[in-house]
């Protein structure tokens, strides 16, 4: 009984030694932290624009059986979710809104869409421009990068 309290005060000892001698260290893959909202409400579309101080928030407007949309979301999903792309040093969030949900229908009339895919971009928390149609990747991000 004795060599297994041993033991046990043996392995105690080594697990604390571990703790306190052991640091854990962080890192962040991605120096601008942007995010994609997909199937947004309004309630999410309105905290995103809201919190945007000093980032790019783009708002696409889709819908699932729409094929220039198909085309065009990969291309806005790879602005905000690589960290090497960015809007002038700005990070670019993205914000889907399906117009086919009811809180989609909703903001796709306050905001006078007549055309998919639209995206509406917004810088620091107003609004910037409109884009309607799907844009090929090396126009957006000139665009982006003019910002």
């Amino acid at each position: 009984m004795a060599s297994l309290w041993t033991a046990r005060n043996t392995l105690r000892s080594a697990a604390q030694c571990l703790r306190k001698n052991t640091r854990t260290r962080s890192f962040c893959t991605s120096r601008f932290n942007a995010a994609v909202y997909s199937k947004a409400d309004k309630t999410t579309y309105t905290k995103v624009i809201n919190d945007s101080q000093s980032r790019v928030v783009l708002v696409d407007f889709y819908a699932d059986w729409c094929q220039p949309c198909r085309i065009f979301s990969p291309i806005l999903e790879k602005f905000a979710s690589e960290p090497n792309t960015s809007a002038n040093g700005l990070p670019v969030d993205l914000v889907k809104i399906d117009t086919e949900s009811d809180d989609g229908h909703v903001l796709a009339a306050e905001h006078k869409v007549t055309a998919l895919p639209t995206v509406f971009v917004y810088k620091d928390g107003k609004p910037v421009t409109q884009l309607t149609g799907a844009l090929p990747e090396a126009h957006l991000k000139k665009f982006l990068d003019s910002l």
